[in-house]
């Protein structure tokens, strides 16, 4: 356990030093500890991602037992190590318990003559009842406290769905997200891996319009560990992506250009519709990520996506005109603050967000074949990073319209967009996202 706590309290602290992603942080910190226990290091993943999601009711705790001191005025391996400790104590299953446990482990870790100025609040945090710090709470605040969102997050809510279905949203639970499965027709028969799987216990129901596509009922294995996924039979997309690609409706021999590749699997569900000359190139920022996503493609054995890195709102690697162009920028993320630690980045980030995606979609438009079809999609709920881009768009391009998006499993857009649509993860059992198709409707 010393180990797993030495991970996450490391962890913690550099996303707070330097704003680091939770992944990012940790492979800092396996690498500067030279950890190589990849069971230790899941631990403290899990440990650190649920006290981060539960950020603002955990630091309440810890500020009322420090008071008249606050958390930042101690180090940050104390603020890591008081943020976890609180989460530990108050937010699993195993409670106060635990407490003089890890009270000694933060003591190995950091040192006793560390944790000393801290020993008393610790104590105090175990003998505080979450639920008395809401009563003074106003109804914003309270509402913030118990769903664990920022408090600019839940206004913004209430003012866009009302307060009874804003409070579904934020009191979405992990398990509403449907799994999926998506079989990939390069490597093998679509009823030959169904076949394959039935025999072992998986279960399996179609998702109706899409093509390759199947919720997963039931498996007693996890499908990663199976050796069709190895193998490439399969592999697991999510629904806002499939759902992106079907929008564009990519045909046999069609140059699809996937702008902002990592966010989601477009790029291997396009795939699978095209034939012949049909290519698919894949462009974002360098990261990581776009790693995983050839590897991936290597996997599957899908040949026809060409995976590239660039300033996407510099000239792209790409000449001539795309019949398909799918524009997912950098967003809040907002449609996912549900279950991600990317809500406390603040409100501030979303005007960022929202200059970025104007600049992308204007740019992106000019490698749009004059018959082809744009497709924008976000992971975000927010009006100003959907709709008011795509409001702003039209009225700068006044040669597209929207167009429907199909096959119609969320609700119409907002501010009269009815040809766009919204999915909602309390409703849709998807991430929040926003997608909306434009094409030419004037012959200029």
């Amino acid at each position: 356990m010393r180990t797993v706590w030495t991970i996450a309290i490391e962890a913690m602290s550099w996303i707070e030093l330097e704003g680091l992603s939770l992944s990012s942080a940790l492979t800092q910190t396996t690498s500067q500890l030279e950890i190589k226990d990849s069971k230790r290091t899941a631990s403290a993943r899990h440990m650190v991602r649920e006290c981060i999601r539960r950020r603002n009711f955990v630091d309440k705790i810890v500020n009322h037992a420090l008071t008249p001191e606050t958390l930042s005025d101690f180090s940050l391996g104390i603020q890591a190590f008081l943020r976890l400790y609180t989460y530990s104590t108050k937010f699993t299953a195993e409670g106060r318990e635990t407490g003089v446990q890890l009270a000694e482990i933060g003591r190995r870790v950091l040192g006793w003559k560390t944790l000393m100025p801290v020993e008393e609040a610790l104590g105090k945090i175990l003998a505080i009842d979450p639920q008395s710090l809401l009563e003074d709470a106003d109804e914003i605040e309270r509402i913030s406290l118990q769903t664990f969102h920022p408090t600019w997050f839940t206004r913004y809510c209430i003012r866009l769905l009302g307060r009874s279905e804003a409070l579904k949203l934020m009191k979405t639970q992990e398990d509403v997200l449907r799994p999926l499965l998506c079989v990939n027709p390069f490597k093998a028969r679509e009823d030959a891996v169904l076949s394959t799987l039935s025999k072992q216990g998986i279960t399996l129901e179609k998702v109706e319009a899409l093509p390759f596509l199947y919720r997963i009922v039931e498996t007693a294995t996890p499908l990663t560990r199976l050796k069709e996924y190895r193998d490439g039979l399969f592999f697991l997309p999510n629904l806002a992506s499939c759902l992106t690609v079907f929008a564009g409706k990519p045909v046999a021999d069609a140059m699809v250009l996937d702008v902002g590749a990592t966010h989601g699997v477009k790029a291997a569900y396009a795939a699978l519709f095209l034939k012949g000359p049909g290519r698919v190139l894949s462009v974002d920022y360098p990261s990581r990520l776009m790693g995983r996503l050839q590897a991936q493609l290597k996997r599957l054995g899908i040949q026809n996506v060409d995976v590239l890195t660039a300033d996407l709102e510099g000239n792209l690697p790409f000449k001539g005109k795309a019949d398909v162009v799918y524009v997912t920028p950098p967003s809040s993320g907002s449609g996912a603050f549900w279950r991600t630690a990317s809500k406390w980045r603040g409100s501030n980030v979303v005007k960022r967000m929202i200059e970025r995606q104007w600049r992308l979609i204007n740019h992106c438009v000019n490698y749009l074949a004059r018959d082809g079809c744009l497709v924008y999609s976000t992971s975000s709920i927010l009006v100003e990073e959907n709709e008011l881009i795509i409001e702003r768009f039209l009225k700068e391009h006044p040669e597209f319209v929207l167009a429907e998006v199909e096959p119609k499993m969320g609700v119409p857009g907002l501010r009269g967009q009815e040809e766009a649509m919204r999915l909602y993860p309390h409703k849709h059992n998807v991430d929040g996202t926003y997608i909306a198709k434009l094409i030419r409707g004037v012959d200029f």
